[in-house]
């Protein structure tokens, strides 16, 4: 959901779904993290989630590039929360995915949802140098390949999997 004032003003989007809140702002992504202690008895499980952040900050991008939702949804979003109207947020509209533009020089970044995944591309065009393409991770305990060239990150929740790149090439939308 594009950002309208409901969250901190550094967000342009956020993505909620089950065990994290993606925040998406112009130096990357921030991911809040929930994870449930699953030894803790039934009788305990008043206990909160513990909470953990993941950053992914693009490194030496344009600053505060353009921002753009695609593919609107048809959902919309609304927050009443307080007692004055005024501060309420309504018709929050929803996408599909989320472009940044020119985060390089020819380089865009989209971000959207697959199969209830959060996934990222970085999108080429003709001429331009994906060796620009660099970030770095905070707040993992540990981070590695894994044999099939996946991206590992272990966290104090488990571990999260990012799939190793594939590169394609579109040629006449195919």
């Amino acid at each position: 959901e594009a950002n309208h004032g409901q969250i901190d003003s550094r967000v342009k989007f956020v993505s909620r779904a089950a065990g994290y809140t993606a925040f998406l702002t112009s130096e990357g992504l921030v991911l809040s993290l929930r994870t449930v202690d699953h030894s803790i008895e039934k009788t305990l499980s008043r206990i909160p989630p513990k909470h953990e952040t993941l950053q992914f900050k693009i490194l030496g991008a344009t600053k505060n590039p353009v921002a753009v939702g695609e593919v609107p949804q048809p959902g919309l979003v609304n927050y009443f929360i307080g007692n004055n109207p005024a501060k309420w947020q309504k018709h929050v509209p929803t996408y599909a995915q989320v472009r940044y533009k020119n985060i390089y020089p020819g380089i865009d970044l989209l971000y959207y949802g697959n199969h209830r995944q959060l996934e990222f591309d970085f999108a080429v065009a003709p001429g331009a140098d994906p060796g620009q393409i660099q970030f770095e991770i905070q707040g993992a305990g540990q981070i590695h390949l894994d044999a099939e060239g996946n991206l590992v990150l272990t966290t104090g929740g488990g571990k999260i999997h990012f799939q190793a790149p594939t590169v394609y090439q579109e040629s006449h939308g195919q």
